[in-house]
């Protein structure tokens, strides 16, 4: 599923979050944000891999009409993910084109965010407010188009979205 190290057992690190998504492990932690109507939104705490026991949502799935999409994790650089190469504790943006969750495509990393960064998809916004290294966890915003300048997603509630 990607570029491979020589090396069987280092360095300790995860797939991206297209890839993550691919397999399926993380169905139970993941989200998605779709550009429906009503669009959904996300405003809550990413946690990283390592901390999959005790988390609450660990991916993001951006679903839009782009034939694009687009995937978030907050890549913690800790734990079975501690030798993590590129984006370490920072929010990381994948995109990958749509298609069947099992099925081969390429993906390509296109943004990494550190608190009070953003990156803007067609139709949303993803915004990183904070993050904290201690707890290894990433306080997110994804909002799509409809609702910039119509309220957030605090209006609808913490963590709100449609679990997957």
């Amino acid at each position: 599923m990607g570029f491979s190290y020589p090396n069987d057992d280092v360095p300790l690190m995860c797939y991206n979050a297209a890839k993550s998504w691919q397999t399926g492990w993380y169905d139970d932690k993941s989200i998605v944000v779709r550009v429906d109507d009503p669009p959904s939104c996300f405003n809550g705490t990413l946690h990283g891999i390592a901390d999959y026991p005790i988390a609450t949502t660990v991916l993001l799935k951006i679903e839009n009409e782009s034939g694009i999409d687009h995937f978030v994790n907050y890549n913690a650089k800790k734990g079975i993910n501690m030798g993590t190469q590129d984006g370490a504790n920072l929010v990381t943006v994948v995109s990958r084109p749509a298609g069947i969750r099992d099925s081969y495509a390429e993906s390509e990393l296109v943004a990494k965010l550190g608190v009070g960064e953003n990156y803007t998809l067609p139709g949303f916004v993803v915004m990183v407010e904070d993050v904290d290294l201690n707890d290894g966890v990433a306080r997110v915003i994804v909002l799509p188009d409809a609702l910039m300048g119509n309220g957030t997603c605090d209006d609808y509630g913490d963590d709100t979205s449609q679990k997957i």
